[in-house]
């Protein structure tokens, strides 16, 4: 027999109906796998010498695990404050240009919103948003 003739055999058998009682019953089991994804989507905010910068984080976890939120900046010079406050939390930026934000755990999409007080620096100041494992 040929390929193609065990093929359209095959066909023919599995297009035929199957047939149940009223009372009959049945289960099937279907299993998936989903990645973890932990992330921020926003913007850069950059804060120039004279003022705030507002604006919206988005963070997207679908994990049950914990993380940090932490914000990546320049270094900042001895005599240079600028102040974050993240969804209510206020963190001053760390001189070594990473700074701790917030502590998070478990599954979460949320808006959050974000003030940067950067009145007291002597350079433009730019600040991106990330997650990272704890």
């Amino acid at each position: 027999m040929t390929f193609a003739a065990v093929a359209g055999v095959a066909c023919l058998a599995t297009s035929v109906p199957a047939f149940a009682g009223s009372n009959a019953s049945g289960s099937a089991r279907i299993t998936a796998t989903v990645p973890e994804v932990c992330d921020i989507s926003a913007n850069q905010f950059v804060a120039d010498t004279n003022g705030l910068v507002t604006g919206t984080v988005q963070e997207f976890c679908n994990s049950n695990n914990s993380y940090q939120v932490v914000a990546m900046h320049r270094p900042l010079a001895l005599d240079e404050v600028a102040v974050v406050q993240y969804g209510g939390i206020m963190r001053d930026l760390d001189m070594t240009g990473l700074s701790l934000i917030a502590f998070r755990s478990g599954q979460r999409i949320e808006n959050v919103n974000v003030v940067i007080d950067a009145r007291e620096i002597e350079a433009p100041l730019a600040v991106a948003f990330t997650m990272s494992p704890v």
